[in-house]
């Protein structure tokens, strides 16, 4: 997990839901690190208002896996998401912020959690990072567009062109080239000088 000194640390650019007490957490989870596995253990009854609940919700969900499979239209694993019911209300949880908690790593606001292999659905500890937003944005595979091009490329004409982010203001466009993997091969250069431990080359 890569160390981020406060010091450098950009201002937050989105709020993370605030997650339920960790030790209420612990009741409810029970995560391997190894498979990435998050499992819904036998909950007890304090968490529910009725014992009918209670024993209704043990029987059915105690020991299945937690999470909903939601792929992107491009059919992208993005993240493993699940409802949880604390304190009267209804929280819609990313797996992995709970994977955090349960292995006791706290981190500020300016900070995420990113895949390093760019699959949100694998959450094996190795795997997950910290990260700001804009470097989990950078490990990322590009936009899909209707025309089929390496992640970083963009048509001119009849010419192609490299493009890259280096922060939130500033992006560099190469020369003008014949054909796009001249283009791309500029735009992994690029990103591995700038984008380092972040650099993605994966396609769409």
């Amino acid at each position: 997990m890569n160390a981020i000194a406060a010091d450098k640390l950009p201002p937050p650019s989105f709020r993370r839901k605030q997650l339920p007490p960790k030790e209420f957490l612990q009741e409810c989870f029970e995560y391997c690190p190894k498979t990435g596995e998050l499992r819904w253990k036998n909950r007890p009854i304090h968490h529910f208002s009725r014992m009918k609940e209670f024993l209704r919700w043990n029987s059915r969900y105690a020991g299945t896996l937690v999470g909903n499979k939601n792929p992107t239209k491009q059919g992208r694993h993005a993240r493993l998401q699940f409802d949880l019911q604390f304190a009267g209300k209804r929280h819609l949880i990313a797996n992995h912020n709970v994977i955090f908690a349960l292995m006791n790593v706290d981190f500020p606001a300016q900070l995420e959690v990113d895949h390093i292999n760019g699959d949100g659905w694998d959450n094996r500890w190795e795997n997950l990072r910290l990260s700001t937003r804009q470097e989990n944005c950078r490990n990322r595979c590009g936009k899909s567009r209707k025309e089929k091009l390496p992640k970083g490329v963009l048509r001119r004409g009849s010419k192609f062109f490299g493009c890259i982010g280096i922060d939130r203001k500033t992006y560099i466009n190469s020369p003008l080239f014949t054909t796009p993997e001249q283009a791309q091969g500029w735009y992994e250069e690029m990103a591995q000088k700038h984008h380092r431990d972040f650099y993605c080359a994966r396609g769409r």
